[in-house]
């Protein structure tokens, strides 16, 4: 009987043993990762911490990682990017008063140079063109107006246009109010 019980008390101490360091390896678990995620972004909302970056676009949704020759880029005041798989969704997303205003800084892919990222607000973009994006007719960014005319001539575009003139007007005018049209 004597055997038995020592028995019992070895099992029942290990089990507290047990059960007391998996609650602390969990409590240490949570700390390290709460510290981990403010290293990521330096930044908490709430009691959660953010270290996810959306690369879908906000406009269509589709993924703009598959498209790193026309993905556009928006870095809002506040340090949020948001991205887009084309110029067309970038400048229709502009074209909201809100977006516009949140937006810092704003990168198109320099088509020449893929996937190199230029200012959109210094870019040329031609339109028309028998070049298409993912989402079909679209805007075509260039670094200078020197290679733009190059491309207009090439590929049988229409159109160039500096970042300030691409209006809402312009956008149904070149898209001909087609916002989500998938080229085939």
């Amino acid at each position: 009987m004597k055997k038995i019980s020592n028995h019992l008390t070895i099992l029942v101490l290990l089990s507290l043993l047990f059960f007391s360091a998996c609650a602390q390896k969990q409590d240490s678990g949570a700390q390290m990762s709460q510290q981990e995620g403010m290293t990521q972004t330096g930044t908490e909302t709430g009691s959660e911490t953010n270290t996810e970056i959306n690369y879908d676009c906000v406009n269509c949704g589709m993924p703009s990682q598959d498209f790193p020759n026309w993905q556009a880029l928006v870095k809002e005041t506040g340090g949020k990017e948001v991205y887009f798989c084309a110029p067309r969704c970038l400048f229709m997303h502009l074209s909201e008063e809100e977006a516009a205003a949140r937006a810092s800084e704003i990168r198109v892919v320099n088509y020449y140079k893929a996937p190199e990222k230029i200012d959109a607000k210094t870019a040329f973009f031609v339109t028309g063109s028998d070049v298409t994006g993912p989402m079909g007719v679209d805007f075509v960014p260039f670094a200078n107006q020197q290679d733009a005319e190059a491309f207009k001539n090439e590929h049988q575009g229409k159109q160039i246009y500096s970042f300030s003139e691409i209006t809402p007007e312009v956008l149904k005018a070149e898209l001909g109010g087609k916002k989500h049209q998938m080229a085939h």
